[in-house]
Order: structure tokens, then C-alpha cells, then sequence
């Protein structure tokens, strides 16, 4: 229900991407709106477990990726959590 609400998707999506609610104000300044776009993506790939390549493919090929994130084997994990847990790995 959320995805058809203009303005509170985006405060969704910026939830999903550990990202600040005051960036929604930066999706309406021309030009700055596609760099925090980017960004915003970006850490949502991060967040599901995939890497830059996946976050090209968000950007450019949208149609196609996000779809692969929604109903693909990814799943949602806090990128801080995954860092600490690699590093208790490799500590012991």
C-alpha cells in the first residue's frame, strides 16, 4: 500500500535504506534528486546483499532488477550486522 503514496514511498525506500527522512527534501532539488536516487539505491543493494554491479543494474535497467530483488532469493540483511558478524569470523 505504501508504493502508491507519492511522497511516503520514498520515506519507505529511505527506511529500507538506513538513510535520513530529511533526503525526501533532496529528491526535489533538480539535478541533486539523481545523485541521492543513486545513493539511495545503492545502499538498498548493500542492504539486500548484493554489490555495485547490482546497483548499475537498478539504475539503468530497472524494470529488470527491481523485480529480481522483490521476488528473488535475496533477503534483507542490516549491513552493519553483516559486518560485525564477518568480522567475528575472521577474529576467531
Amino acid at each position: 500500500m505504501a508504493a502508491i503514496v507519492p511522497v511516503y514511498n520514498l520515506i519507505i525506500l529511505l527506511e529500507i535504506a538506513k538513510k535520513p527522512t530529511w533526503w525526501v527534501g533532496m529528491y526535489f532539488v533538480p539535478f541533486a534528486n539523481i545523485v541521492f536516487m543513486i545513493m539511495t539505491m545503492n545502499s538498498v543493494s548493500k542492504n539486500f546483499g548484493k554489490d555495485e554491479g547490482f546497483t548499475v543494474g537498478l539504475v539503468l535497467l530497472g524494470v529488470v532488477f527491481w523485480p529480481i530483488l522483490a521476488f528473488g532469493s535475496a533477503r534483507y540483511v542490516d549491513a552493519k550486522v553483516a559486518a560485525t558478524s564477518n568480522n567475528d569470523l575472521l577474529d576467531s
